[in-house]
């Protein structure tokens, strides 16, 4: 499909127009300092969620409204992007869009796990473009895996191929992480290979992002893997193929006799910087902040791609990252003040992009 060239300069002129929007980090940091909700609160009605909190206080209080109100402003958000992307962008901000569900799905699953269920369930949750508030209460009503399942399928097939397969060893293992790693690979993995016989820089831009979310769950994996006591041919037959790291350096990191060795091997690849700012949290074996801190990463490349690039797809992640990232950071400012949790500890999970 013919790329339109034109309409690819408005659309990024759109988007740059939106970031604009988005709340700086004094500001956060002003709402994290506050000693209550009600500063939150104040400020999110003199921001772009104002109508989005003002219909929210309608029906809840607290934290929780100001949960929905950014929750639902983000829907609202992705919905109004994709809604409007044409040609080439429609095709591609499909696929980008699916990343932002796939988080949520994933997050299904693992409550359906551990059965956590209720407003508790709910607060966990940041939804995403298709993935709604009220697909996500319905999902959560489902009694069962199996359930859950079926029901995820019928919602999106294409993402939720895999499943089916995968719950045979789920059955058996009751680990569900066999479920995502199912999910990984219909998303990251099939789209890469399918996006490598698409021409145009837009599609190769979306799959060198995809290979580069390969990488960092494949990180992810060994040292989440090593960690639990799994041999390196277990770390291995774990691996999504089609990311950037050799399987040498993949190989080697697995066989490694501890994580600081393993992490010498990214010494050779595209991620030879990342590797002291990753110490910190392999040690602690903090490894979902690992990965929120490689995302960072990741969205750092993706700003100078899109700061080069001025109209392509690019400019489009970049900003839905920013969004997204901005979106987490008020629910776990929000839930830290409702549960008066010390300010040093919120401030841990808060990211600024």
């Amino acid at each position: 499909m013919q790329r339109d060239e034109n309409f690819a300069a408005y659309y990024c002129a759109r988007i740059r127009g939106m970031k604009s929007n988005l709340l700086g980090q004094s500001q956060l940091e002003a709402m994290l300092d506050a000693d209550d909700l009600a500063y939150l609160e104040n400020a999110l009605l003199e921001s772009p969620y104002a109508e989005d909190l003002a219909q929210a206080r309608a029906r809840l209080e607290g934290a929780d409204a100001i949960e929905d109100a950014v929750s639902r402003n983000l829907v609202r958000t992705f919905q109004h992007l994709q809604k409007n992307a044409r040609g080439t962008f429609r095709e591609l901000t499909a696929i980008v869009f699916t990343r932002w569900d796939l988080i949520a799905v994933k997050m299904l699953l693992r409550l359906r796990r551990h059965n956590v269920v209720g407003e508790e369930a709910i607060q966990s949750i940041t939804p995403g473009p298709t993935l709604t508030i009220a697909l996500i209460k319905d999902f959560l009503e489902r009694d069962s895996m199996g359930a859950l399942v079926e029901g995820l399928k019928a919602w999106n097939p294409e993402l939720c191929v895999g499943l089916d397969e995968a719950m045979g060893t789920y059955r058996e293992t009751e680990r569900v992480e066999v479920l995502e790693e199912a999910l990984d690979r219909a998303y990251f993995v099939d789209n890469a290979r399918r996006l490598a016989d698409w021409s145009g820089d837009d599609a190769q831009y979306v799959r060198e992002f995809l290979r580069m979310e390969i990488d960092r769950i494949n990180l992810r994996t060994i040292f989440a893997f090593r960690g639990a006591g799994a041999s390196a041919q277990e770390i291995l037959e774990r691996m999504l193929p089609d990311g950037h790291l050799p399987r040498k350096a993949l190989r080697g990191m697995a066989e490694a006799s501890s994580p600081e060795n393993a992490m010498e091997f990214l010494g050779s690849t595209r991620y030879s910087d990342f590797i002291e700012g990753l110490y910190q949290y392999i040690q602690t074996g903090m490894f979902s902040r690992m990965e929120r801190y490689f995302e960072l990463l990741l969205l750092q490349r993706v700003r100078r791609i899109a700061r080069v690039e001025g109209t392509s797809i690019a400019v489009l992640i970049h900003y839905l990252w920013l969004k997204y990232n901005e979106v987490v950071n008020l629910r776990l400012i929000a839930r830290g003040k409702a549960r008066h949790l010390p300010r040093g500890l919120v401030r841990e999970e808060v990211l600024y992009a």
